[in-house]
């Protein structure tokens, strides 16, 4: 289940909070595939002082929810790095969050193939965001496995794996959604759709298609103002953009604008003979 969580710039005096979620992680999380002498070398990489260097030299996040670190994610460069998620928040959407993040700061400083040294534990993971397998690497018994990812690559198109795993084909989600508006607020309303559409955009989520009716306000009719054909890569994706601390925070604006929406989620059906793709809902 999603969780709302704020994602942020890591300062120096997260160096403590950041390297408690990363031993937990280690010691929890990657202990399952991992011997102890590995988790305890691990684990002297990232102590508050280790933290407190990479924090400056490289481009590091961190989750909050509430008052509490509880995931972190660096870039340097075009390498992902120290990736971890506390364990009790671990399968929350905060990772997908983090690595949306990541890739963000990656296509704003003009990087668009992103690296990674990936541990065993979360390889699957790094696949489920389009990562692919370019090859293992060991150190002594560790192995890890080296990943890349082209942000121009559409990930319903799948990824193409390397060797023991089969490829994974990642199912589009779409949301077909109808919204019903205040009378004379067609202009708000369009100023609030361009800033759910950006928050989307991090989720790699799109407003397919959005057709108006003729319908100008909430009548008390059965005829919306819009309505809305989205389309995200994955579920995951999806809940995590619905947790997305910015736009809760737009809630009361929404509320001024839009009186009520219905939503029907699901995934592309047949075509019917027609144009490949599915199709725009139409007015019978």
């Amino acid at each position: 289940m999603a969780v709302a969580c704020s994602i942020r710039p890591a300062r120096d005096g997260d160096a403590g909070a950041i390297s408690q979620v990363i031993v937990s992680a280690l010691r929890e999380t990657n202990a399952k595939d991992y011997a102890p002498e590995i988790i305890a070398r691990l684990e002297n990489n990232f102590s508050a002082a280790a933290v407190r260097e990479l924090i400056r030299r490289q481009k590091m996040f961190v989750a909050v929810l509430g008052q509490q670190i509880v995931g972190t994610a660096g870039l340097d460069g075009s390498m992902v790095r120290n990736f971890f998620v506390a364990p009790d928040a671990q399968g929350t959407g905060i990772g997908s969050r983090l690595m949306a993040e990541v890739e963000n700061a990656a296509r704003q400083a003009g990087i668009m193939t992103l690296m990674l040294q990936s541990s065993v534990t979360a390889e699957r993971f790094y696949v489920k965001r389009g990562f692919k397998a370019l090859r293992d690497s060991y150190y002594d018994d560790e192995r890890t496995i080296i990943m890349e990812r082209d942000l121009d690559r559409d990930l319903d198109h799948g990824t193409r794996l390397g060797p023991g795993m089969a490829s994974m084909a990642a199912t589009p989600l779409y949301i077909l959604v109808r919204l019903w508006i205040h009378e004379g607020r067609e202009a708000e309303f369009e100023a609030y759709e361009r800033k759910v559409s950006r928050i989307m955009a991090r989720y790699r989520g799109v407003i397919e298609h959005a057709i108006r009716t003729s319908r100008t306000a909430d009548d008390g009719s059965d005829e919306p103002f819009e309505v809305h054909v989205l389309k995200f890569p994955s579920r995951e994706l999806y809940d995590a953009y619905r947790a997305d601390a910015e736009r809760r925070a737009l809630t009361r604006e929404r509320d001024g604008i839009i009186t009520k929406t219905d939503s029907l989620v699901g995934a592309p059906g047949p075509t019917y003979g027609s144009a490949a793709g599915p199709a725009a809902p139409r007015r019978g």
